[in-house]
Formats: C-alpha cells, structure tokens, sequence
C-alpha cells in the first residue's frame, strides 16, 4: 500500500512540475486518463485520483462535453509561485538565503541517493546530463534537464519526506537556472559536477557524493555573486 501510494506521489508531481515549470500550458488539455494509465502504468483509478487532487488544488480544471476534459487553469503559473521560493523573492539576501538552504539539503540528499540509489535512478541522471549537454545552449533544456538531475537524485534517496519537499523547490531552481545560464563557463561547470556526482552515486561513493554537492552549490553561488557584480546576471527574468 504505502509502496502505491509513493508511486501516486511520483505521478502527481512529475504533472505538477510540468505545470510549474510552463512545459504544460494554461488553458492547454491533458492527455486521457487512459493515455496517461498507459505512460505512467498505473491503472485509471490512481490517475484518476491524481487529477482530482491537482484540481483540489487549483492547477487543473474539469470541462465537460465531447472536447472536454482535464485543462490547466489560467491561474495555475500564480498558484504555482506559492511554492518554495518564487521568482520575485530571488533577490539579494533571499537568494543567498536559498543557497544556504540548498547546501544543507541536498548533500545529504545525495549521501542517501549513493547508498539507496535504483538502476532506474542511474539510467535517469545518465539521461539528464545527456539532454544538459545536447540542448545547453538552448535555456528551457537546461533549466529542465537540470531539474530532473537534482529531482531524481532525490528520488533515489527512497526517503518519502525528501521526495515530497523536493517539487517546492522546483520554481526556485527554475529562475536560478536562467540566471546561471547567463554565465557560459557555469554551463560547463555544472555538467562537470553532474558527472562527477553521477559516478560518485553510482559507485556508492556516499561522502564523496555529498562533497561534491556542497561544492557544486558553492560554486554555483560565488558564480553568481560575481556575476551580478559584473552586471552579467539579471536577477528578473
């Protein structure tokens, strides 16, 4: 049961985060709950109950009819910047703020994923950095893949509190992302530390994983710090 009920969780917020992040629309229909039973394999009736609970909370509306069916709302981008951290609160001290926040979550959120870590979890990094590095030019692929790195490492912890605190800070790392993606030499950084966590969670390199982490963050910081100094960085996207 409890194993079912993580895997309504997983659905619910990978839809919740394709909202969040605009790659489904306002206004634009889902896909059947067949259609969606059939992606995610699970059986309707837990679809079902996924989508009334995303129209629970504001992000998706019923409309009835031959062309109806689930639609994200208009208001879904302005209830979804309740969130974590949302993009007019990443400004001087709150983004720092949020960084300090970071570093002291996700590097133990890696320790666990080295220790906990699922041959699915893997063949999903591996897929991550392979988008990052296909598309890094383009910013909605590296806001994106960058996402699904960090949101699978927290999968892969197998601990049911990362994963759900995790999706919040999605709009956070989606407005951090297009800043970081002003800094060209950030880009290749952030790959090198991808990789480099990947094979250090691979091979249950738990402390070596959550070194790498903290560094990562770090550098991600001081990079933006200076960036914004040197007017490269523009906090309002």
């Amino acid at each position: 049961m409890g194993n079912n009920n993580g895997i309504s969780q997983e659905i619910l917020q990978s839809i919740k985060r394709d909202i969040v992040l605009g790659q489904i629309k306002p206004n634009q229909k889902l896909p059947s709950e067949r259609k969606l039973s059939e992606q995610f394999g699970v059986g309707r009736g837990t679809i079902r109950e996924i989508l009334k609970t995303l129209e629970a909370i504001g992000l998706l509306i019923v409309v009835s009819g031959r062309s109806g069916g689930y639609f994200v709302t208009e208001t879904a981008n302005e209830i979804s910047k309740q969130a974590f951290c949302s993009s007019a609160q990443l400004e001087g001290s709150i983004l720092n703020d949020s960084f300090v926040f970071r570093k002291m979550f996700e590097p133990k959120t890696c320790y666990l994923a080295a220790i906990n870590r699922s041959r699915h979890n893997l063949i999903q990094m591996e897929r991550s950095i392979r988008a990052m590095a296909n598309g890094s030019s383009d910013p909605q692929v590296y806001v994106s893949s960058n996402i699904d790195f960090h949101y699978e490492i927290a999968k892969a912890s197998k601990n049911p509190f990362v994963i759900a605190i995790y999706p919040n800070l999605f709009e956070m790392l989606s407005e951090t992302g297009k800043m970081v993606h002003q800094l060209p030499t950030q880009i290749e950084v952030t790959q090198y530390f991808h990789r480099e966590i990947f094979y250090s969670i691979k091979n249950q390199e738990a402390e070596r994983a959550e070194l790498l982490m903290e560094t990562h963050l770090s550098y991600v910081q001081n990079d933006m710090r200076d960036g914004k100094k040197l007017n490269l960085v523009k906090e309002k996207l």
